[in-house]
């Protein structure tokens, strides 16, 4: 487990270096102030929501990480992702997308870890189903 820590934290570093990166030196960057898919909720919403949402994929990260489960990496996946947003919308007031697939949307690093995350679990319930 001591691996998977580590490489959660690496991750992170990459998402956030990127992101100032792309931020401070491009013009690709992208502040967006809603959540995914430029959705708006509101930010009266939209914290509560946030803060409820940590908490809950925190202490779900922390069980399988006690237990020494699978689940864990997907989990703390989600967990970096989520942070990592939530610094960009303390320290920017939105959230730094920087990559751009046309006729789709804009995002970031943290979306595809929280992405990657969400469908690892789903498809190990689905499997075990």
């Amino acid at each position: 487990m001591p691996k998977a820590l580590v490489s959660l934290f690496i991750l992170f570093l990459i998402d956030r270096v990127l992101k100032i990166y792309f931020w401070q030196h491009t013009s690709f960057a992208y502040l967006n102030q809603n959540i995914s898919f430029s959705l708006s909720i509101g930010r009266y919403f939209l914290w509560p929501i946030l803060f409820l949402l940590i908490i809950f994929v925190y202490f779900q990260c922390l069980k399988n990480y006690q237990k020494n489960t699978k689940h864990f990496y997907a989990w703390g996946l989600i967990l970096i992702g989520a942070i990592s947003n939530i610094l960009d919308r303390l320290h920017y007031g939105g959230v730094i997308d920087f990559i751009s697939v046309p006729y789709f949307t804009v995002f970031n690093l943290s979306d595809v870890f929280i992405f990657c995350g969400v469908v690892y679990l789903l498809v190990t319930k689905i499997k075990a189903k």
